[in-house]
C-alpha cells in the first residue's frame, strides 16, 4: 500500500525490520500503534513478510492474523489484541468477496516477416480474439483472486459459454482500442472488426521488437514475441481479470509467407500467460547477485563478456508472478499478460553454406602453405596474407548483420579458429624465413619436412575438435600430434643454441656471408668473398 511503499527502511536500504522482531505484535507496536497493522509490514506470514490482500501481490499488507503469526512480547494490551483479530476477520471476509473474470486470448498470425536481427524488429499482421467466459445463464463466470497464479487456468479448454470482449467507450477512443501492446512500434494500426453489432476480433498490423538469440547465431532459433495486456487493468491497481490461451483460435495462417521457409515447416508457436508487475517499484534498478568467490566475498568488477543477471529478489516475492518485474524490481501493481511467440528455426544447411563454408574454405586452402618449400618463401607469405585479409573482410560482413553485443556468437568462434590456423601458418613461414636468412639451412629444411605433414593435420584436428564435442580418440590423436610438434621445435631450438655457442668458441670461422643469395640451394657449397672477386675478374 501507499504507507508501506513510503517506508524509509524498505525502499532505501531494502531492509526487513519485521523479521528482526520477536513476533508480529512487536512489529505492529514498532509501527506506532494498534491501528497501523492495516497496511504495515506485518502480514499473514509467520515470517512477518508483507503480502497483498489474500497474499496475491507483494507489498500490500492485509493485516495481522493472530492464528498464524507467532506471538511475542508486546506492549499492546489484550483489548488491543482482540481489536486486531476482529478487524482482521472483517478484512478477510471482504477479501474473499473480491473475484475476477477469465478472458480467453487467441492470436492468429496472418503474415510475419521483415526480421531485422540488427535492430531486433519484425513485422506481423495478427488477428486477436478476446472471449469473456460466462456461465450457462450468460453471466460472467468469476474466479477468486488466488486464480491468478493457478497454472491450470492458463488454458481455456474450449470454453462452452462465452461472450465477445467489449472495451469501454474510453478505451475505444485510444489508439490501441483498449489493448496494451507492450513491445509494439509507434507506427501501428489496431482496428476492431465487428460482427452482428459486437467485436469479433481485433486486426493488428505493426512492427514488434524482440530479443535476438545472438549467442547461437546463425544456428539459432528466434523467438518473435507479441506481448499483450489490457489497458483498463494497467490503469487501475485492482486485479480484474485473468488471461487464458485459446489454442483453437491461435496459430499460423496458410497465408504466411515467411522468407526462407517452405510451407512454414520451420515455424511454430507457443503461448505463455503470466502475472506482470508495474510501478511503483521497490527496486527500479535490478540488483544482480555475483557468485561468491573462494573467500566468500562477492566481486564487484564487470566481467569481460556479458552474463545472465541473477537478481536479488525482494523479500515479499511470491512464486507464480513474473520474476523480473515482480521479484527483481518489486513492482506493486499486477496485471495479467499473455505472450504469443512465433518460433523460427534457422536452416542448418543454409546457415553453414552462407556463414561457415567460406571461412573454412579459405582456411583449408591456406594450409597449402605447408607444402611450399622454403625456396619459394615469398609465395608462402602471399598465400597466408591474402587468406588473412579475406577472413577479416568476411568477418566484418558477418558482424554487420548482427547487433553489437557483449557475447561471442557461434560464427565468432568459427572465425577465431580460422584466425588461429592461418596465424600459425604465418608464424611458421616467418620462422622459415628467419632460419634461411641466418644461414641455418639445415634447420629450415628440417622444420619444413616436419611441418609439412603435421601442420595441416594438427590444425584441422584442433579446429574441428574445438567446435564439436570431444571424443577420447580425438583427444589422444591431438595430444600425440602436439607432443611431436613440440619435440621438433625443441630439437630445432637446441641446434640453434649449439650453433651459437660454436660461433662464440670459433670466432674466426665464418659460416654465412651476407653476399650469399638467400635463394641459394641448401646443398650448394659456400663461396668466399675472394672467390667471388676472382670470378668477377675472369668474367671481365
Amino acid at each position: 500500500g501507499a504507507e508501506a511503499v513510503g517506508t524509509r527502511l524498505i525502499v532505501i536500504s531494502a531492509d526487513r525490520p519485521c523479521e528482526q522482531q520477536g513476533g508480529c505484535t512487536d512489529c505492529v507496536a514498532w509501527r506506532g500503534g494498534a491501528d497501523t497493522h492495516r497496511c504495515s509490514w506485518c502480514a499473514s506470514s509467520g515470517r512477518c513478510v508483507p503480502q497483498r490482500d489474500g497474499g496475491l501481490l507483494p507489498g500490500e499488507c492485509p493485516g495481522l492474523v493472530t492464528a498464524s503469526c507467532p506471538r511475542g512480547s508486546s506492549s499492546l494490551s489484550s483489548n488491543a489484541t482482540s481489536e486486531l483479530a476482529t478487524d482482521e476477520s472483517k478484512h478477510l471476509d471482504a477479501v474473499s468477496d473480491v473475484q475476477v473474470k477469465r478472458i480467453g486470448v487467441g492470436v492468429l498470425v496472418l503474415n510475419v516477416g521483415d526480421v531485422d536481427m540488427k535492430a531486433g524488429r519484425f513485422y506481423a499482421d495478427l488477428q486477436v480474439f478476446l472471449h469473456v467466459e460466462t456461465d450457462g445463464n450468460g453471466r460472467d463466470r468469476l474466479y477468486p483472486k488466488s486464480s491468478v497464479v493457478d497454472e491450470t487456468l492458463a488454458w481455456c479448454n474450449s470454453m462452452p459459454f462465452w461472450r465477445p470482449y467489449q472495451p469501454s467507450a474510453e478505451d475505444m477512443r485510444r489508439s490501441d482500442r483498449g489493448l496494451f501492446l507492450v513491445n509494439v512500434d509507434r507506427l501501428r494500426n489496431v482496428e476492431p472488426m465487428f460482427h452482428n453489432g459486437s467485436i469479433d476480433h481485433f486486426r493488428v498490423q505493426s512492427s514488434f521488437y524482440f530479443r535476438t538469440n545472438i549467442t547461437q547465431w546463425p544456428m539459432n532459433t528466434e523467438r518473435l514475441e507479441v506481448v499483450l495486456e489490457l489497458e483498463s487493468e494497467r490503469m487501475t491497481e485492482e486485479v480484474s481479470h485473468i488471461f487464458c490461451s485459446m489454442p483453437e483460435y491461435s496459430g499460423l495462417s496458410h497465408t504466411v509467407r515467411f522468407p526462407g521457409s517452405i510451407d512454414n515447416q520451420r515455424l511454430s508457436t507457443s503461448v505463455k500467460v503470466t502475472e506482470n508487475c508495474g510501478p511503483p517499484f521497490l527496486r527500479p534498478v535490478v540488483q544482480c547477485v555475483a557468485p561468491p568467490g573462494d573467500d566468500g566475498s562477492r566481486p564487484t568488477y564487470r566481467p569481460l563478456f556479458d552474463k545472465t543477471c541473477e537478481c536479488d529478489k525482494v523479500a515479499d516475492f511470491l512464486e507464480g508472478y513474473d520474476t523480473e518485474s515482480c521479484g527483481c524490481q518489486g513492482g506493486r501493481v499486477a496485471s495479467s499478460r499473455v505472450t504469443f511467440t512465433v518460433l523460427y528455426h534457422t536452416p542448418e544447411v543454409g546457415a553453414f553454406v552462407s556463414a561457415f563454408l567460406p571461412p573454412i574454405f579459405i582456411m583449408v586452402v591456406n594450409l597449402g602453405a605447408y607444402l611450399i618449400p622454403p625456396q619459394a618463401i615469398e609465395t608462402r607469405f602471399s598465400l597466408s596474407n591474402s587468406g588473412l585479409i579475406a577472413l577479416v573482410l568476411f568477418h566484418a560482413g558477418l558482424k554487420g548483420q548482427t547487433p553489437l553485443t557483449g557475447v561471442l556468437t557461434t560464427a565468432d568462434y568459427v572465425m577465431i579458429g580460422c584466425y588461429f590456423v592461418i596465424g600459425v601458418a604465418l608464424v611458421v613461414s616467418a620462422l622459415l624465413l628467419t632460419l634461411k636468412f641466418e644461414g641455418h639451412q639445415a634447420h629450415a629444411q628440417l622444420l619444413f619436412r616436419v611441418c609439412r605433414p603435421l601442420g595441416p593435420t594438427l590444425s584441422l584436428l584442433l579446429f574441428f575438435g574445438a567446435l564439436f564435442p570431444p571424443t577420447p580418440a580425438m583427444t589422444w590423436l591431438s595430444a600425440a600430434c602436439a607432443a611431436l610438434a613440440l619435440g621438433v621445435l625443441a630439437r630445432i631450438f637446441f641446434h640453434l643454441v649449439s650453433k651459437q655457442l660454436n660461433r662464440r668458441a670459433h670466432p674466426g670461422v665464418e659460416l654465412y656471408t651476407r653476399f650469399d643469395s638467400p635463394d641459394a640451394s641448401l646443398h650448394s657449397p659456400k663461396v668466399s668473398s675472394a672467390q667471388l672477386a676472382a670470378r668477377a675478374t675472369t668474367s671481365r
